[in-house]
């Protein structure tokens, strides 16, 4: 029976790094790096009544719109909105 050479145990490697590089072989290009830094994944859960309605949405509106779009879309929408009341209301609190 043949043995295996000891594995030779490397430096401690940042979790949040690993997860970041991905599982791509090769090496991961600047661009790669750059969009996996600006984004993160996120996990939602959304009511199949909501699915239809955003489906029957789309269905009807001009072009080819995904569904990640339309969903990215009403959370800018929604953002824009909630900051722009807190700015009216800093505003009209101040003396």
């Amino acid at each position: 029976m043949a043995l295996s050479p000891k594995l030779k145990v490397s430096k401690q490697v940042n979790e949040d790094d690993l997860i970041l590089k991905g599982g791509s072989s090769g090496k991961a290009n600047e661009k790669d790096t750059e969009i996996k830094q600006t984004y993160k994944r996120v996990q939602l859960r959304i009511p199949l009544e909501y699915l239809h309605r955003i489906e029957k949405l789309l269905e009807n509106r001009a072009g080819n719109v995904s569904r990640h779009t339309w969903i990215m879309e009403s959370i800018v929408e929604k953002l824009g909105k909630e900051e722009s009341q807190t700015e009216i209301d800093l505003t009209l609190s101040q003396p």
